[in-house]
Order: structure tokens, then sequence, then C-alpha cells
């Protein structure tokens, strides 16, 4: 069973349109416009203003009609991104916190098998290290004691049975440090369903120092409107180029769309 957690109206399969009488409206204005090629007269110009008005009259309008047919989606658009983000909020805020609690402590966890492996190593380096010097006192008792004999002097029967054990109990000895080598390392075992990462965590405490460091860090977005009036008052702007030209700005009227 499916859980429906944001209920909102339903607008699947809702399209939407231009009116008949917007695209003839529209194809009229076309036709009209096309018939101005040049302006070479006052009667010129008052055709194409009057053609300009009409045009800039139905893009207003448009625009206007846009705007209101539009306005309902956006605002429950806006309505469930807003219960979305409250919804999910707390949510996040613990999810973020058990996840860090979780990672650190598997990072503890598995820098305490680390170390405690490191030094199993250590000791059995050392072990090693002690058993072979021993192996080495060992067996030069044994060939002491061999070539005592092998020149007529008399050996304790005690004293070789020492230097026998000794070298005996070394071998034992060898075989346990063989042994403990051969085990399986010290490690943390993590738990499943999930993956540990490091992440890096970045808090912007100075953006024009990031800017100043290296530009493509940062996001720029040339203001037009302010930037035309710095240049009206003559003041020189880098970086942008301007021309001046002579523009007509039509008043419009209406298309008579809105009633």
């Amino acid at each position: 069973m499916t859980t429906k957690i944001i209920t909102a109206p339903s607008v699947s399969g809702t399209s939407a349109s231009i009116a008949a009488e917007g695209q003839l409206l529209k194809k009229t204005l076309l036709a009209e416009a096309a018939e101005i090629d040049m302006i070479a007269s006052d009667e010129d110009v008052e055709k194409a203003r009057h053609v300009a008005a009409k045009i800039k009259g139905l893009i207003t309008d448009v625009g206007k009609i846009h705007d209101s047919e539009k306005k309902p989606f956006l605002d429950i658009g806006r309505a469930i991104d807003q219960l979305m983000k409250d919804y999910v909020k707390e949510l996040n805020r613990d999810l973020k916190r058990l996840n860090e609690d979780i990672g650190m402590y598997i990072f503890e966890q598995a820098e305490k098998a680390r170390k405690a492996e490191a030094e199993r190593i250590r000791i059995i380096n050392e072990t090693a290290a002690r058993v072979e010097a021993e192996r080495v006192e060992a067996q030069r008792k044994l060939d002491e004691i061999a070539a005592k004999e092998k020149a007529g002097q008399e050996i304790k029967p005690e004293d070789k049975a020492a230097a026998l054990d000794a070298v005996l109990t070394n071998e034992g000895k060898k075989e346990e440090v063989i042994v403990a080598f051969r085990a399986a390392p010290i490690t943390f075992s993590r738990p499943s369903g999930g993956a540990q990462q490091m992440q890096t965590i970045v808090e912007v405490t100075d953006v024009h120092a990031i800017y100043a460091f290296r530009p493509n860090l940062v996001k720029l977005e040339a203001k037009i409107g302010e930037i035309k009036i710095l240049i009206d008052a003559g003041i020189t702007v880098p970086g942008v180029k301007w021309e001046k030209k002579p523009v007509f700005q039509t008043r419009g009227v209406s298309s008579n769309l809105i009633k």
C-alpha cells in the first residue's frame, strides 16, 4: 500500500493552448506588419506606429493573461515545494546527525583496529627478533660443546642436554612466531546498508577572497539595468560593448482579448 504524504489537486492530462481568436489576431497583425517593408513618409510612420501599437498591446495583454492563467499553478507549485521543505527539514537534520554519528563511530573503531593490528605486528616483530637472537646463542653454545668434544675435552652431560634443549625450545618458539604471523589481522566489521565516506564540508566565509583566489569558483551575473544607468551617466564600464540606437517606444492599444 502506497501512502500519499502530500495531497494536491491533480493536473494530470491538463494541457494549454492558444484560443482560435488569439491565433487569428496574431496572424492578422503579422500580415499587417509584413506589408510595411520601409518607412519613407509621415504616412508610413503613422501606419507603422498604428500596427506597432496593436502588436505591443497584444503582447501586453497576452502577458497579463499568461500571468493570470499561470498564477494558480505557480501558487500550488510553491505551496507543494514549501510543504516538501517543511516536511523534510527535521528529517534531514536527524538523518545528517545520525549519519555523522555512525560515520564517526566507524572511523574511531576502524582506527582502534588499525592501531591494534599495528601493535600486534610490532610485538610479533620484536618476538621474532628475540627468538632469532636466542637461536643464534643456543646454536653457538651447541657448536661450542661440539668443538670441545671434537678436541677431546670432557663435557658434562647436563651441559650438553641443556644446550640441546635450548635449541629445541627455540624451534618451538619459532613456530609460535610463524603461527602469529599467519593469524587473521585485527579488523573492524563495518555495518552494511551504506558506505563510509570522508566528505568535505564547506562553509563560505568570504566570497570576495574566493574570487580573488580563483574567479572561476564564483558565479557572476551582469546587471544590465545598472550598467545602462552608469553608461547613460557618462561612466565607462569595462567588459561591455555598447552603442546608442534610435528606438521609438510605441504605446500599446488594447487587443480586446481581456474582457
